[in-house]
């Protein structure tokens, strides 16, 4: 708390110790269920990199006790993406491609923009993965190519920008 306070930007900062994190009640929040995705693992030792150790090693199982990413929207500005990836199919709700305007998110490598949505917020399906939000909404947003007319101006900060502009309907994001 005193290396808080004594930061230039903090004017006031205050101990209160009757915080506890969302519990699943209220608006837009759901309790969530612990993932049973047959690739999550159960521990943070590496016996199969294929698992998700990283969960564990995280704590993020932890979280999982009273969080799912319910109510919240995560945007990944990347290089492509493959949408049909079946954890992924239910969780994007935009896509974006700040190359040529349109909402073709896959032309070009696909690979890491699926891996990092997947890793983000997999849906806990009882299949492959669970993301770290496996409740969150996605945005696929593409800035390195397309299929169509190439859009003027540097794809990179338009696709931040729509990603910054769009209406999220009041989820965190």
């Amino acid at each position: 708390m005193r290396r808080l306070r004594s930061l230039p930007e903090v004017t006031h900062a205050t101990e209160y110790f009757g915080f506890s994190a969302p519990s699943g009640a209220g608006p837009g929040l759901v309790a969530p269920v612990f993932p049973a995705d047959p690739l999550l693992g159960t521990t943070d030792q590496v016996t199969d990199p294929e698992q998700q150790w990283y969960i564990f090693r995280c704590k993020i199982d932890g979280a999982w006790t009273r969080v799912s990413g319910a109510g919240v929207v995560i945007a990944d500005v990347d290089k492509g993406f493959f949408l049909g990836h079946e954890d992924l199919i239910n969780q994007v709700e935009r896509t974006y491609n700040a190359w040529d305007g349109t909402t073709n998110v896959s032309a070009g490598a696909t690979d890491h923009g699926t891996g990092v949505l997947g890793l983000a917020g997999a849906e806990s399906n009882t299949v492959g993965i669970a993301g770290v939000a496996f409740s969150a909404k996605l945005w696929a947003i593409q800035h390195n190519t397309g299929t169509g007319q190439e859009l003027q101006g540097n794809s990179l900060a338009s696709a931040i920008d729509w990603a910054a502009l769009q209406d999220s309907g009041g989820r965190r994001g």
